[in-house]
């Protein structure tokens, strides 16, 4: 006779010296793992509901049980995961430089900080020769293992070619062809690569879809935006970017930036927003590249607060010493 231990023993009909088998539940804070069954001898009632009592405290301690064992295996599988992209991480560090170059009289500093253990965001400071040096931001449309991969093939390819072509468009267009074979509706980037000129003080620059650089000028305290560019990265084939050139003079910073600066978010759900870096840099461009960058990056955790961060964030900053 099946009898499930809820069941009232009273109104069932069992007779002494027969069997029966009881189904209890393994259970644990609402989550069911199975069913374990004992077989029973019936002798007395009185002595089969002690004996229900028994093997429903045996299936409870063995419902914990069950769930303990899936906890430390979940544990541990968090715990390689964790380590995987914690290698990850590192291994994504080495593709950024591994210092800021020193010029005399400039000033550059950078930041990255993925809002993940990897990230899309990217930044590079190539020596072209001794009087140029590039300057690339970029930020791929994903976040995770696989904005890291792409991240990695984009930073590659503008290496490659920034060696040969003295074109910033020129160098983009091409990545950009390289791309498209193995580019995804969510896998585009955005991109900037400027070249600065130290002997003319010159900035040549073609634009991929990115967030406007800022020139923070000097002599009046302005913040101006440089001008558009063309279409993201892997988005169409032979595409054509416009490259513009200006000149960055003495106290001039010039700010590149990826758009988790500006969508970061507060506990009311605010975003930074572009007024609010207006005025952060119009009222902090005396200081040096290294303390613009602390600063700002001070001033976006303030603005935060507790809230965490939903993209990546990534500035490079260059000056010209007065």
């Amino acid at each position: 006779i099946p009898i499930h231990p809820e069941q009232d023993l009273s109104k069932a009909t069992v007779f002494p010296g027969g069997s029966i088998l009881l189904s209890v539940p393994l259970s644990a804070k609402g989550e069911v793992f199975g069913i374990m069954l004992a077989k029973e001898v019936m002798n007395t009632l009185a002595f089969q509901e002690k004996r229900m009592e028994i093997i429903t405290g045996i299936a409870q301690q063995v419902a914990l049980a069950i769930q303990n064992e899936r906890f430390k295996q979940n544990l541990v599988e968090s715990q390689r995961i964790e380590q995987e992209f914690e290698l990850a991480r590192q291994s994504q560090k080495t593709f950024l430089p591994a210092e800021i170059p020193r010029l005399y009289r400039w000033e550059m500093d950078a930041r990255w900080t993925p809002a993940r253990q990897v990230g899309g965001d990217f930044y590079d400071i190539i020596q072209l020769d001794k009087d140029r040096i590039g300057l690339v931001i970029a930020d791929v449309a994903d976040k995770g293992m696989a904005a890291a991969l792409y991240m990695t093939v984009a930073r590659t390819l503008i290496r490659a070619y920034s060696q040969n072509e003295t074109s910033p468009a020129s160098v983009l267009e091409k990545v950009n062809n390289l791309l498209m074979p193995d580019s995804q509706e969510i896998n585009f980037v955005t991109a900037i690569y400027a070249i600065l000129n130290k002997r003319n003080n010159k900035i040549t620059y073609a634009n991929a879809g990115h967030n406007l650089p800022l020139l923070i000028r000097a002599i009046d305290n302005q913040v101006v935006e440089l001008q558009k560019g063309g279409i993201s990265l892997g988005v169409l084939e032979n595409i054509h970017l416009v490259e513009h050139e200006f000149t960055i003079q003495p106290g001039d910073i010039l700010l590149l930036y990826t758009d988790g600066v500006t969508e970061a978010f507060n506990g009311l759900n605010e975003t930074f927003g572009m007024e609010h870096l207006y005025t952060f840099a119009s009222n902090n461009n005396k200081r040096t590249a290294q303390e613009f960058l602390d600063y700002l990056e001070l001033e976006i955790k303030n603005f935060a607060g507790d809230t965490q961060a939903s993209d990546d964030i990534t500035l490079v900053c260059l000056k010209r010493q007065s």
